[in-house]
C-alpha cells in the first residue's frame, strides 16, 4: 500500500515497510537480565538468611539433614563416579572458558554486557544454593564428640605431650613397612589404587560408626586445576555440587591416604574441618593397609607436634631427645620432605586462597578459621585418653 502526500510539489511516498529501527526491535524483547538478576539475588539472600538464622541460633538445624545432605552425596558422587576424572575439574575450567568466551563475544560484537554478567551471576547463585543447602548447612550440625561419645576438653602440656609421643611411636613403627628409595624418600604410590582404597575405607567406617553412613566411590584425582590448588594453599578439596572428594595429582606422599579419607569424610555431612580431619584418622587407622595406618599417625603426631610447638617451645627440646628421633627418624624425615615439598607452592597466590577459605570457614560456624584444621589436636588427644582408659 502506498500513500502519496504532495507538500510544496514534492511527493513523499510512505510505504508500507518496516522502518529501520522500529519500535518492535526496542521493546517487544523483554530485558532478560533483570530478571535473570532479581532471580539471582533472591537465591543469594535466602541462603545468607538461613545462615544468619543459624549462626544466631534462632533456627536449629533438624536432625534429619545429615541424612538427606548424606544420601543428596552418594547419589550425586554416584553419577559423578561414571567418569574416572573429577568432573568437577572439568566443569570448573568449562565455566571459565565458556565465560571468557562470553565475554570477548559480547566486547567485539557490542552486545549486552549486562546479559552477560546476569547469566554469569545466576550460575554461581545455582551453584552456591546446591552447596549451601544440600551440603554447606552441615556446619551447623552438634558436635561430632557427641555421636562419639567423646569427652573433648582442654587439655595440659602433660596430656599433649603424651599424646604426641604416643602418635610419633605409632607412625615410626609403621614408617619401617613402607617402601622407601636409597635416600629414605617414599616411594611414589599409585594414586588410582590408594583413590580406590579411600572410598572402600570410608565405607568400611560408616560400618562401625553408621550415622557416618558414606559410599565406597573413589576419590578422584585433580590434574587440570591441581597445580591452581596447590598454590592456593590447599592439597585437597570438596566441591559439594558434583559431591566429588578430590586430591591433587601432586599432593605430598605421606599426605595422600588421610588427604583422601578427609575429602571422602565430607560426603558423611561431616563439614567441620577440625572434625573431617579426625574421622580421616580414624578411617586410615581402620584399614589393614600399613600406607593408611601410617598417614593417620603420621598427620596425628604432626598435628600435636605443631600444637606444642605453638605452646610449649621450651619443652621441644627436652621431650624429643636424640634417641627418640633416631628411632623416629623416618617420621622427621618424611615431615622435613613434606614441607619442603609444598614450600615450592608458597606465594601471593596462597594467601588469596587462605584469606578467602579463613571467611568461608567462619562464616559457617567455624570462628578460628583456617585454624580450625589444627584443633583436631582435642579429639586427638580425647581418643588417646579413650584408649588409655580402655587399656587400664
Amino acid at each position: 500500500m502506498n500513500i502519496m502526500k504532495t507538500q510544496n510539489n514534492n511527493t513523499i511516498n510512505f510505504q508500507h515497510s518496516k522502518p529501520a529501527c522500529a519500535p518492535h526491535d526496542a521493546h517487544s524483547y523483554p530485558q532478560h537480565w533483570k530478571c535473570i538478576c532479581a532471580v539471582s539475588v533472591a537465591i543469594l539472600l535466602f541462603e545468607v538468611g538461613i545462615v544468619s538464622l543459624l549462626s544466631v541460633g534462632i533456627v536449629e538445624l533438624p536432625s534429619w539433614y545429615r541424612s538427606l545432605s548424606q544420601s543428596y552425596s552418594t547419589i550425586a558422587s554416584g553419577l559423578a563416579s561414571v567418569v574416572p576424572f573429577s568432573l568437577w575439574d572439568v566443569i570448573a575450567l568449562a565455566l571459565l572458558l565458556v565465560g571468557g568466551i562470553g565475554l570477548v563475544y559480547v566486547l567485539i560484537k557490542r552486545k549486552s554486557l549486562l546479559n552477560w554478567l546476569s547469566y554469569g551471576l545466576l550460575i554461581i547463585a545455582l551453584i552456591s544454593f546446591i552447596t549451601v543447602c544440600g551440603w554447606g548447612l552441615n556446619h551447623f550440625n552438634k558436635a561430632l564428640s557427641q555421636d562419639l561419645n567423646l569427652n573433648v576438653e582442654t587439655y595440659n602440656k602433660e596430656q599433649l605431650t603424651e599424646a604426641c609421643l604416643y602418635y610419633l611411636d605409632k607412625a615410626s613403627f609403621y614408617a619401617q613397612q613402607l617402601e622407601r628409595k636409597e635416600d629414605g624418600t617414599l616411594q611414589a604410590q599409585d594414586l588410582l589404587e590408594m583413590a580406590s582404597l579411600a572410598g572402600k575405607t570410608s565405607a568400611h567406617l560408616s560400618e562401625i560408626y553408621p550415622f557416618l553412613s558414606a559410599n565406597s566411590h573413589p576419590v578422584k584425582i585433580l590434574s587440570l586445576t591441581c597445580e591452581l590448588l596447590l598454590y592456593s594453599g590447599s592439597n585437597g578439596i570438596y566441591m559439594p555440587f558434583t559431591a566429588e572428594a578430590n586430591i591433587p595429582s601432586n599432593c605430598a606422599t605421606a599426605d595422600i591416604a588421610f588427604t583422601m579419607c578427609h575429602e571422602a569424610a565430607h560426603r558423611s555431612g561431616i563439614a567441620s574441618e577440625q572434625e573431617a580431619n579426625f574421622v580421616a584418622f580414624l578411617a586410615c587407622i581402620s584399614s589393614s593397609d600399613a600406607r593408611f595406618q601410617y598417614s593417620a599417625y603420621y598427620n596425628a603426631f604432626c598435628y600435636c607436634y605443631s600444637a606444642l610447638c605453638s605452646y610449649y617451645p621450651s619443652s621441644i627440646e627436652e621431650t624429643f631427645t636424640e634417641d627418640i628421633k633416631i628411632h623416629a627418624a623416618f617420621v622427621f624425615y618424611d615431615m622435613y620432605t613434606t614441607q619442603m615439598h609444598y614450600q615450592q607452592y608458597d606465594g601471593p597466590l596462597e594467601k588469596a586462597g587462605q584469606t578467602v577459605n579463613d571467611a568461608y570457614l567462619k562464616a559457617f560456624n567455624e570462628p578460628s578459621g583456617v585454624l580450625s584444621y589444627g584443633e583436631v589436636v582435642d579429639y586427638l588427644i580425647a581418643w588417646y585418653e579413650q584408649v588409655l582408659t580402655e587399656r587400664a
